[in-house]
């Protein structure tokens, strides 16, 4: 006798619809199931079913995120059989073990970099600091350029002259300039004295020796510019020699100014 799809003793036919559309290789898994048996290894082997679908489910899950990118094969995926899927869940493990290889590989090159960066940062501060220092005079600098000695016992040369003579050396790439015994900075200042110039209330006479770090070619060239400093020092009645050297030492230095309101701000 044939059994029929309606008869009590026919095994159940398996529905493509009964699964939900985010599971479809639970399909596959079901209906290579035997029928209804007994009862404890039926459990079982439902067991077992269900810890597969949820490892199943949990690399698919990995798996549509990445087909939902651009250019993935989104409906390839919806319908893979298991066996596709865990080969893909495989690969995705594999891969996942390598970035994980290789980000360890960076973090210990970055942490070896920042280890090592300290003392070069640290290095790298102190020359700025002193960078800023022999900018500020405050520290005594010392390299390349020029000594000019202005000799001048009539007094004719005047604080606007020097005040030009200065602007030009710094023109000119000037790192650090020292007149007679004076350290001249962004906030030294000139006037007129009976004999001879006043240097941020300092009384300076003939002769004028003003020493001059940086380029010496450079720095005399611009001395020497026609309507330049030198000859309007020479056309006043003054004596002007030039000597480029190849350390000009600069000693004097001005105080550190300690503020009296403003404090540090830390991050």
């Amino acid at each position: 006798m044939t059994d029929t799809p309606d008869s009590p003793h026919a095994p159940p036919t398996p529905s493509v619809d009964a699964n939900p559309p985010d599971l479809p290789t639970q399909r596959s898994v079901e209906a290579t199931g035997p029928a209804d048996g007994v009862a404890g290894r039926d459990r079982r082997r439902r067991a077992g079913v269900q810890v597969a679908l949820v490892v199943v489910g949990f690399g698919f899950g990995l798996i549509l995120v990445l087909a939902l990118r651009p250019g993935g094969t989104t409906e390839a995926l919806l319908n893979a059989r298991q066996s596709e899927v865990l080969a893909v869940l495989d690969s995705l493990t594999t891969q996942r073990d390598l970035l994980e290889t290789e980000l360890a590989e960076v973090t210990r090159a970055r942490d070896q970099l920042i280890a090592g960066s300290s003392a070069e940062a640290l290095a790298q501060a102190e020359a700025t600091l002193a960078d800023y220092s022999i900018l500020a005079g405050t520290a005594p600098a010392i390299g390349p350029g020029i000594v000019m000695v202005i000799t001048d016992p009539a007094a004719t040369i005047g604080a606007t002259t020097f005040l030009d003579g200065i602007q030009e050396l710094r023109d000119a790439g000037a790192e650090a300039i020292q007149i007679q015994s004076e350290r001249v900075i962004a906030s030294t200042w000139f006037g007129d004295d009976v004999n001879g110039i006043v240097i941020s209330g300092t009384p300076v006479a003939s002769p004028y020796t003003i020493r001059v770090i940086g380029d010496p070619a450079t720095l005399e060239t611009a001395m020497r510019i026609p309507g330049g400093f030198i000859r309007s020092v020479e056309a006043a009645g003054a004596v002007v020699t030039v000597d480029q050297q190849a350390d000009v030492l600069i000693e004097a230095v001005v105080p550190t100014a300690v503020p009296e309101y403003a404090r540090e701000q830390r991050s």
